[in-house]
Formats: C-alpha cells, structure tokens, sequence
C-alpha cells in the first residue's frame, strides 16, 4: 500500500487507510526480540532543547548554543551520563513556548540539543507502561483503534504513585 503526504488544504491523508479489520494491537513478544541487543549497550541519545533570541546570528547564537550544551552535558553528568559524542544543535520551532501555559513567546525560537550519552553505571531497564487494550495477548487476538482509545489503564500516575514505584 502506497502512502500519499498528508493534505492540510483538503485534510485528506487518511483515506487510504482500511476502514476495518485494521489490527492496532502491539506484540511485545516481537518488540523484545527486535530490540534485545540494545538492553545490554550503555549508549542512548538524549535530547534537550533551550530558547534562542530571535533573530540571533554570529557570536551571540554560538555563545548561546554553547552555554546550552555545557549545561545540558553538566545536568546528564548529574544523572550518570557521559557524553560520547559531539553535540547537534538544530533549531526546532520558530517559537518558544512557555511550559506551563503553552503560551507562544514571540521574541524566541525553540532549538534542540542532542547527543550520544554513555552511562556510568551500566545499562539500566526501561519500562514502558502500554494500556492493557493495547497489548496482544495471544496470537489470534486483534484490535480496532476504537477499543485501544477507550483504553482502560491509560491515565497518567500521580507523584505518590511516581514516588512510590521509585522507592
């Protein structure tokens, strides 16, 4: 099946889609076998982004990036990261956004910072919490987008609950 580009004049991009049958259930099994190499590899990218002057150029945008990078690289340092590669700075959205409000900031733009990161202490585990709905079961069972939305499980933890899983 042949994709075409999403149409924003027309929102049209999704008509070529199947109206049924359409299996949206993940299969952990085969997600862990394709991703088991890297449980054991200390390197991960690690993304951050920071707010430029509009308008920036020349020694002020370089001064700026820098100053992100070393912090970025200063804070993963806190967390047990190590960089392992060099930093990529690229701009992101023409607009800063405020994080609480989401409000645009119109005299900033939004850039990315990103790396390759080493940990210290070795590799740890991830886990990833999927709404039951969406988790095939058995090899036969299907799903519809319909019953992964209704998903059941997928509301975000509390910090009690955060803190608890922690400790």
């Amino acid at each position: 099946m042949t994709t075409k580009p999403f149409n924003l004049s027309t929102w049209d991009g999704f008509s070529d889609l199947p109206r049924e049958g359409t299996d949206y259930l993940l299969d952990t099994a085969k997600a862990n076998q394709k991703y088991a190499f890297k449980q054991d590899s200390p390197y991960r990218w690690h993304v951050g982004n920071f707010r430029v002057p509009k308008g920036a150029t020349g020694a002020t945008l370089d001064r700026v990036r820098k100053d992100a990078g070393d912090r970025f690289v200063v804070w993963m340092g806190k967390e047990g990261w190590t960089l392992a590669s060099k930093l990529d700075f690229r701009p992101h959205n023409p607009f800063a956004y405020d994080l609480v409000s989401q409000v645009p900031i119109l005299d900033r733009e939004e850039w990315i910072v990103r790396g390759i990161f080493k940990l210290d202490k070795g590799p740890q585990k991830v886990r990833y919490e999927l709404p039951p709905t969406s988790v095939r079961e058995d090899p036969e069972q299907v799903g519809d987008l319909a019953a992964v939305a209704r998903g059941e499980g997928m509301r975000p933890r509390t910090l009690k609950e955060r803190q608890a899983g922690a400790a």
